[in-house]
């Protein structure tokens, strides 16, 4: 069992969403993830990652965030690292060097389905979001699915149990990836287990 802190984390990474995923890959649930920090948030992403063996690759463009009155957006602008406004940098975290560059170069390449396949994201839902995102519809959540292990819609209270936009409202392999999920917290963080599962009515 590792000696992981969440209280720790969420204080690392600023947000018990990014502290989720990182729990994930950690205890092997995910291979790779994608994060975006801002340049004063960096250093201490990098000094965890290197206490825990982690790998790291950083994104060479920025993203600035549109929607600034929001507190979850999926809207954001890509510019050149050397752009003047404030925006995120992306990073590919692994226990793998390899796969976090292979993130790294695929989000480059604007290979979004090699990407989803290393984030761990089912096939029928990278297809769904290849076929449903665009710059009219950044956010491609079925909004039917208010409550629930598939549910997207407490995100802006750093609440969800996927990383990924399920095809449907019933998507099996989403089922299985957020049971999965759920089950590590009540093993390793059963506060934010209890938290989870009461936002999300489950």
């Amino acid at each position: 069992m590792l000696n992981i802190n969440y209280n720790d984390l969420t204080t690392t990474f600023k947000s018990k969403l990014k502290a989720d995923e990182i729990l994930y890959l950690l205890y092997g649930l995910k291979t790779v993830v994608r994060q975006g920090f801002y340049n004063s948030e960096k250093d201490n992403i990098q000094k965890f990652c290197q206490k825990n063996d982690l790998f790291i690759s950083w994104s060479d463009f920025k993203i600035i965030i549109q929607d600034k009155d929001s507190n979850f957006s999926n809207k954001g602008l890509k510019v050149p690292l050397n752009n003047q406004e404030q925006g995120m940098q992306f990073c590919y975290i692994s226990k793998n060097e390899r796969l976090a560059l292979l993130a790294q170069l695929f989000e480059k390449q604007n290979k979004h389905a090699r990407l989803g396949e290393l984030l761990g994201y089912p096939i029928c839902c990278i297809a769904y979001f290849q076929n449903s995102f665009n710059d009219q519809n950044t956010n491609p959540e079925i909004t039917q699915i208010k409550t629930g292990i598939l549910s997207l819609s407490q995100r802006n209270v750093d609440v969800c149990l996927l990383s990924h936009f399920p095809c449907s409202s019933d998507c099996f392999e989403s089922k299985v990836i957020a049971k999965e999920r759920l089950e590590l917290l009540e093993q390793i963080a059963a506060d934010r287990e209890i938290e989870v599962k009461k936002i999300l009515k489950i």
